[in-house]
């Protein structure tokens, strides 16, 4: 169920409920979803979590319009730990971290309609401010870049120095700015300071 909530009053009120179909397997993982809006929260992505190999059941990505009341569903790639909204609506772009895939959904069609390489062990895309690059970022010393809509011309470059040791320890972590000109993660581990005392590297996504 997707629920507004209004923080001056702090009553919800109900905008739609999703059903999800029951998943037999033998993993504990058939249960666990993520949820994913875009920046204004015009649409929201719910991503039922599959693995390629463990006998898990084939799960759903399911696309949601709260103020159309409305949703579709395409299938999940396994490990889709990234997911991205196209500014104009139009888009909705998932990373496969297991298969080390970037697909497209096309939105109006309501189905998943071009699927590139990616990155392996990709867990972040985020779209550029501009609206015309996308980045992947995965679990590695560099990222690679597509150009939006139809995800050409992919270019891999490192990460500066500073960035690097963190986005090598990325594992899932880390967040961008709404309007995708920022990164935030999580410093590299360091084993001559407690646990406790983590910093963060900010990373500025350029055009």
């Amino acid at each position: 169920m997707l629920r507004r909530l209004d923080l001056g009053s702090l009553e919800g009120q109900d905008e739609q409920r999703v059903v999800l179909a029951a998943r037999a397997g033998r993993r504990d993982h058939e249960h666990a979803v993520r949820v994913h809006a875009a920046a204004d929260f015009s649409r929201f992505a719910i991503v039922e979590y599959v693995e390629d190999g463990v006998g898990m059941a084939p799960g759903q990505v399911h696309i949601v319009d709260p103020a159309a009341g409305t949703s579709f569903a395409v299938p999940a790639p396994p490990a889709a730990y990234g997911v991205a909204f196209s500014p104009d609506g139009r888009h909705i772009y998932l990373g496969s971290a297991q298969r080390g895939t970037i697909s497209r959904i096309d939105v109006a069609a309501g189905r998943i309609d071009r699927q590139v390489a990616g990155p392996r062990f990709l867990h972040h895309l985020v779209i550029s401010a501009s609206g015309s690059r996308l980045f992947a970022l995965s679990s590695s010393s560099s990222y690679a870049v597509y150009d939006l809509p139809d995800l050409r011309a992919r270019s891999d470059a490192a990460h500066p120095a500073g960035v690097a040791p963190a986005m090598v320890e990325l594992h899932g972590h880390g967040v961008a700015s709404l309007d995708g000109a920022f990164f935030v993660a999580p410093d590299a581990e360091d084993p001559r300071r407690p646990p406790t005392d983590r910093t963060y590297v900010i990373a500025r996504l350029v055009d």
